[in-house]
C-alpha cells in the first residue's frame, strides 16, 4: 500500500516533456518514480553512471551545439567516404592493427 508522497520541483518544460513520453509508454509519473526508486535499491545507487564528460567531448557537444565545426554530406555512400579518408590517413600502416599484429607474430619468430 502506497502512502508516502514526494513532492519536487522541476523545469515546468522537462515536466511537460517527460509527461508526454510517460504517456505514450502507458506510466504515470507516479509508476515512473517508483520504477526509477526500485531501480536505485535493485543497484544499490543510481541505475546509470554519473559521470562529467571528458574535456574532447565537452568540446564536441558545444561544436555540434552552436554548429561549429559541422560536415555534411550529399548521401550517405559520401559520407563513409569520407570516413575512410578520414580513417586511413590518421592509420598509418606501420600504427594499424593489422602491423601492430604482424610485427608482433615477426618478433616472436626472429626471438625463437
Amino acid at each position: 500500500m502506497k502512502t508516502e508522497m514526494i513532492r519536487a520541483r522541476v523545469d515546468a518544460d522537462l515536466k511537460q516533456d517527460v509527461e508526454g513520453i510517460l504517456d505514450s509508454l502507458g506510466m504515470t509519473q507516479s509508476a515512473a518514480i517508483t520504477l526509477f526508486y526500485r531501480q536505485i535499491l535493485l543497484h544499490n545507487g543510481l541505475p546509470f553512471a554519473v559521470r562529467l564528460p571528458r574535456d574532447e567531448t565537452r568540446q564536441a557537444i558545444d561544436e555540434a551545439m552552436t554548429g561549429r565545426n559541422l560536415h555534411s554530406h550529399d548521401s550517405p555512400d559520401a559520407l563513409f567516404a569520407a570516413l575512410k579518408e578520414t580513417a586511413c590517413a590518421s592509420n598509418s600502416p606501420r600504427n594499424s592493427p593489422r602491423a601492430t599484429r604482424k610485427r608482433t607474430k615477426e618478433e616472436r619468430t626472429s626471438e625463437s
